[in-house]
């Protein structure tokens, strides 16, 4: 796995642990709602509902997806960063409620990407 050099260890395989975002969480939540009721919806016909939906329930829609679009920029840079620093280092990266036990295996380093601050469990 990692490898010792005079400055440090270099990792070889990093996992990046995400959480997912509200607007992730509110379309998943309206994409089941629409399939138990037997409509067939593309992705953007899900999004604009949901905007929809939003704007009916006076939630603050522009916040919820900018803060949405943010995480994901921020994320890609940390995966851009990780792979700038350690060349032959691979990245995987995996959503907070899909982590297992098993994903932990054969890393040498978590880095967890969340929007507050807050420590993902």
């Amino acid at each position: 796995m990692t490898r010792l050099f005079k400055d440090g260890l270099l990792p070889k395989a990093v996992l990046v642990v995400s959480k997912g975002t509200r607007w992730e969480y509110l379309r998943t939540k309206l994409s089941r709602s629409i399939r138990l009721h037997q409509n067939s919806y593309s992705q953007e016909e899900i999004e604009k509902e949901l905007e929809k939906n939003l704007i009916n329930q006076s939630l603050p829609y522009e916040r919820i997806k900018k803060s949405h679009d943010t995480h994901h920029t921020s994320l890609k840079k940390i995966v851009r960063g990780i792979k700038g620093s350690w060349k032959d280092c691979t990245v995987r990266v995996i959503r907070a409620h899909n982590l297992e036990l098993a994903d932990l295996e054969r890393v040498d380093a978590v880095f967890t990407a969340g929007g507050d601050g807050t420590v993902l469990q």
